[in-house]
């Protein structure tokens, strides 16, 4: 094997060990990381319709998606960011017939510029949620 390559595999494995950065706040769950990566990307994992402690699955879809969005913000606040920053999100419905509901909710949380965004129907969320939010944003 050559010096080169001796070298680029230790400089891999160096930046392996530092991909990962776990979240140390008391109501991370999961074994999944919040902040993946050296780059100029966060990436922040799905947001459930959070308050008070309990996932909000009463309410309806225009306040749920409210709710993600809060918690959204309120994760991107740690990194000196906010949903401006906000490249892409993925919105996860397990109702796909709320979608003009849930994407009226959605646009008034974003000025001019919306982030790409991909829109999911899946069976079941967590807690019974209707809507869960996940999203790339970009460090300045």
């Amino acid at each position: 094997m050559s010096r080169e390559s001796i070298s680029d595999k230790q400089s891999v494995s160096h930046h392996i060990n530092d991909i990962r950065y776990q979240r140390n706040r008391p109501e991370f769950q999961g074994a999944f990381a919040q902040m993946t990566g050296e780059s100029d990307l966060v990436f922040v994992e799905g947001k459930l319709p959070v308050g008070e402690g309990e996932v909000q699955n009463e309410l309806p879809i225009e306040q749920q998606t409210g709710l993600c969005l809060e918690r959204l913000d309120e994760e991107l606040s740690h990194h000196d960011l906010g949903l401006n920053d906000v490249l892409e999100t993925t919105m996860y419905l397990s109702e796909l017939d709320s979608y003009e509901e849930a994407n009226e909710a959605y646009i008034q949380y974003f000025e001019s510029l919306y982030p790409a965004r991909t829109t999911i129907g899946v069976a079941e969320l967590l807690g019974g949620a209707g809507i869960m939010v996940r999203a790339i944003a970009e460090m300045p």
